[in-house]
């Protein structure tokens, strides 16, 4: 297979994953000086194969969308969502064999989210745990945030408040993390998956079917597994 360049500015964790993927996959992607940084930051975690631009021609049909609904192309594929399966399966393998019977959630707190979240405490028959950060949207901490899985993992349950669309990237990251998401509203991209929603909390249980159905579902729908065989 040809050498690409990965035509890109790497800005958003959809492009950083998507070149992850198709690396994976065996595409052999090339990079600008200036994303160096972002891919040495991931290596000290996976092993993700680059090379600095030299003479190779542009990945065809690169295109990275982040609307209402995310999505992606390249040669003649058209996708949603792409995660590589190394993410995927290093998030597994650290799973604790003991959670806490908790409510998790971590990210930026506005006072609209600071409300939804005191709700949330007069509603469910669990506590929550917030924690406010903003460290997801810096880099180098944006490529990857190991404080912020391991401590996700620990937790039964993950509340993914909608952000600026319906679906945000906690609902999958509480996937890979074992964790069962807690929803405000539906979106095509959860489609399948189960999941609860704020009806539910006062009759939250973690099952571990739940989290097996969601396991298989995502490799099926959000890696590059069958990209592999084509």
């Amino acid at each position: 297979m040809a050498k690409y360049f990965y035509n890109d500015d790497m800005d958003t964790i959809q492009s950083i994953r998507l070149f992850h993927a198709l690396s994976e996959a065996g595409v052999e992607l090339s990079i600008t000086e200036d994303n160096k940084a972002k891919l040495e930051y991931l290596n000290s975690y996976f092993t993700i194969p680059y090379s600095i631009k030299s003479e190779e021609k542009d990945l065809p049909n690169l295109k990275i969308f982040h609307e209402e609904l995310p999505g992606c192309s390249f040669f003649d594929k058209k996708l949603s969502l792409v995660y590589p399966k190394e993410v995927f399966y290093y998030l597994k393998n650290r799973r604790p064999a003991k959670r806490y019977n908790k409510l998790f959630f971590q990210g930026t707190i506005t006072e609209k989210r600071k409300k939804e979240i005191e709700k949330i405490e007069k509603t469910s028959v669990l506590k929550v745990k917030s924690f406010s950060s903003d460290s997801g949207r810096v880099f180098p901490i944006k490529c990857w945030d190991s404080s912020y899985y391991s401590t996700m993992a620990k937790f039964k349950f993950v509340f993914c408040p909608d952000g600026d669309f319906i679906w945000t990237y906690r609902f999958f990251e509480a996937i890979m993390c074992g964790c069962i998401p807690v929803i405000q509203n539906t979106c095509p991209l959860y489609e399948g998956f189960k999941y609860f929603t704020e009806n539910d909390l006062h009759n939250l249980s973690y099952d571990e079917e739940i989290v097996k159905h969601n396991d298989l579902l995502f490799l099926k729908k959000y890696t590059l597994s069958y990209y592999e065989k084509n």
